[in-house]
Order: structure tokens, then sequence, then C-alpha cells
């Protein structure tokens, strides 16, 4: 628009890098000339005269030469600083060229840009000493319906955080958190009697290295250590070190899916441009048909890490899905207390015993969880983030044109692609 006011020349350039990641970043270059093209488009249908200019060399010196060599009057540079799914914007070099800028510069910055990690945190966190009983613990866990409690010492300094899989690798839980919010009051009751017989407290069961971030660090530093350390949250600290808040994937999920997205024309445009569900690497689960008995439904949900299997057609189309939490919430009173020694690994396991006569003549149908959340492969990365915010999923099952399935992607992965790996 301001080309036009003006009747001036647009001018793209694209930077080889010299780096050695050079030839890495070659995977880009599809998406970099499909950009260009959809630029040059672009301003002809306006009326713009456009330039395509291609140099080698470190980004920030070659823009600044090509302005140089142009008699340019202004440069516009985005500055994001993170690699976001509908972003075609370059980043940190931005700084680096308006340190030297031969003309005057537009710097524009995308509204991520501006976020930081306490304006998406959790202020209103619980947490407990390093002294606390592990009862104490969970029952907190469950009350506040947290997945995480970081461990304060005296001056509220974060010395170690306890999630559910601390307490099933050190603290004898049997269960996960979510598989006990499904157990009745007297189950429950009985579960926490059992903790607080035991010796041990939060030092004992807490994860002592723990990834904090501190409040002003912006979005980008928060999903390269997300995505670095795999961690699903981190404690959020002070100038002073304090416990300030908690953040998660999904806090950083949600800021991403609400911020402003192009037009439904330039997504047309660049739909095949950027970062597609394609891109993740999918999780492979076990595939049953909706007919399968549900003692092989437990030995399948049972055998598998995520505790889930997918229930399809004879022809492989997607029904649902089943999950450990799916089969104890749909299971009978009678059979509930055999399915709980089971998941905890104290029951005779299916095809063992008479599992059969006890789950009758219940089928994959009948256990699994009709609501799916689906995804192509096609399907942009900013369109997945949406997905799992709207239906507040943590993975999504990945189809075919045909509803066939293909994996799942969860939010481990779609972090690992914002952060560029």
């Amino acid at each position: 628009d301001l080309a036009i006011l003006c009747a001036a020349t647009v001018i793209g350039v694209t930077i080889r890098g010299v780096s050695p990641l050079a030839r890495a970043e070659e995977a880009e270059w599809p998406y970099v000339a499909q950009l260009g093209a959809a630029a040059q488009e672009h301003a002809r249908a306006a009326g713009v005269t456009f330039e395509h200019v291609t140099r080698s060399g470190h980004a920030a010196q070659a823009i600044r030469e090509v302005a140089r060599d142009a008699g340019a009057d202004l440069m516009v540079l985005g500055a994001t600083g993170l690699e976001h799914p509908w972003s075609t914007t370059i980043g940190g070099t931005a700084g680096s060229v308006a340190s030297e800028a031969p003309c005057s510069l537009l710097l524009v910055r995308s509204p991520h840009a501006l976020l930081h990690v306490d304006d998406i945190m959790a202020r209103a966190v619980s947490s407990v000493t390093m002294d606390a009983p592990l009862a104490e613990v969970v029952e907190l866990l469950l009350r506040r319906n947290v997945k995480a409690l970081p461990v304060l010492d005296a001056r509220r300094h974060v010395v170690g955080i306890i999630t559910g899989g601390d307490l099933l690798e050190r603290a004898d839980m049997g269960l996960r958190l979510s598989i006990k919010q499904e157990l009745d009051a007297d189950a429950l009751g009985e579960r926490l009697r059992a903790l607080a017989r035991s010796p041990k407290s939060a030092r004992d069961v807490m994860t002592r290295h723990v990834h904090t971030v501190e409040g002003s660090a912006d979005l980008a530093t928060v999903i390269r250590l997300m995505a670095a350390r795999r961690v699903k949250r981190a404690p959020v600290v002070d100038q002073h070190k304090e416990l300030a808040g908690i953040v998660s994937r999904a806090d950083v999920l949600r800021a991403i899916a609400a911020l402003p997205e192009p037009s439904e024309a330039a997504e047309h445009e660049l739909s095949t441009a950027g970062r597609t569900v394609a891109d993740a690497a999918t999780i492979e689960v076990p595939v049953l048909p909706a007919e399968a008995p549900a003692e092989e439904v437990l030995e399948r949900v049972l055998g598998s890490p995520l505790r889930r299997v997918v229930v399809t057609t004879s022809t492989g189309t997607v029904l649902g899905l089943i999950t450990d939490r799916d089969v104890l919430a749909r299971s009978s009173p009678e059979t509930r207390p055999w399915i709980l020694r089971m998941l905890m690994g104290k029951g005779p396991r299916p095809g063992e015993g008479h599992a059969a006569d006890r789950t009758g003549a219940l089928t994959a149908a009948d256990l699994m969880a009709p609501s799916l959340v689906t995804v192509r492969p096609e399907d942009s990365l900013a369109h997945a983030i949406r997905l799992m915010m709207q239906h507040q999923v943590k993975r999504l099952v990945v189809v075919d044109e045909d509803g066939r399935f293909r994996g799942l992607v969860d939010r481990r992965e779609i972090l690992r692609l914002l952060a560029g790996e």
C-alpha cells in the first residue's frame, strides 16, 4: 500500500546463508521460493513494480548492501525472534540491520514478539515445601486439579518440582493422577491413607534439576526451553529468584492460537507455504476394529506407552479413541476394582484367569470416546494449534483424505516445530 501511494518499487531480498547450517537450511528453499512468487504475484495484481534479489552472505550485512546499492528510501523488516506457524518475518536479524541502516527503517513486530512469560503464566500457583508429606502432595494436586507442584525452600526459591510422572516413578503411586480423578470417594480415600503411611516427603520424590524461566523472558525463550529440555511446564521466577507463577505448554499454545492471523485470501495464496501437520513426527499407537472384545482392548491399552488405542472400521476409517481412563470410566461397579488392580500392575493381565468373564460382551465400540478431533497432513500448524486449544486436547488424530489413521501429533512435537528444530 505504501508503494502504491509513493509509486515506488519494492525489492524483495532472499539471503543464502554461509554458515555451517546453510546446508540444513536448504530444506526451507521451496517455502522461500513459493513465498517470493506469491509476493511478486500480489504486487503485480496491485500494479506495483516488484524486483526479487538473491544474495549470499550474512543476513544483516547482505540486506544493508542491497539497500545501499539500490539507493533505497525505506527498509521494511519484521522482527519476531520466533518461528511462528504463519510467520514470514526475519526475526533477530532486524536488530543487526537497524544498528547500521543506510536509510530509514520500518520495523514491524508481530503481536507475539511483544508477549512475555508473565503475560501468559498462571499466577495463582500451588507449591509445597521439601518436608511436605507425600499424602499432602497428592491431595493438593487432586484438590487443585493441577499437574505439577513447585517445591520451595525457606526463601521461596524453587528447588524442585513434582509431577504425576515423579509420583509414578518414585512414590509407588500405581495410577496416573487423571486416573485417580475417576475413583470414587472410598477408593480414593484408601489410596490416600496408604500414601499417608509412607515415610516419604516432597524432597524424596521431586525432580531436583528443575528448569525455571524469568517472567521477563519472551515467548520465544520459553518455547525453545520447552522444546530443548522436553518439559511440559516451567516455574516462573522474578528478579529475586522467588516463585512468581508457572507456565505450561498449553499456556504457550493458547497465546499463539489467540494471535491475529493472515486474511483468508492471503492464507489461501500461501496455503502450502510454512509448516503443516505433515512436518510433525506422528506417534504410533495400536489400532483395533470396533468389534474387538474388551479383553483385547485392555491388553492393547496396557501394552501401549500412551495407554490408548485407536478404533477403526473394517476399512480403516477412524471411529474413536480409547484411553485407560475411558476403560475405567465405562466399567461397571463390579469390574472396576479388578480393572484398577490391573492398571496398577497388581492384577491378572488380560488373557489370564477369567478376564473375559469380567468384561462380558463389551467391545471397543462400547468403550471408545467417539468425540474425536482430527487433522489432515496438509493442514497448517496454525490450524492444529487452534484445534488443540478449542477442544482442550493434548493430541490430535491425523487422518488421510479417506479418514484412515496416520498417527497422533502432540503438543511436544508442535513446540519442537515452533522452536525451529
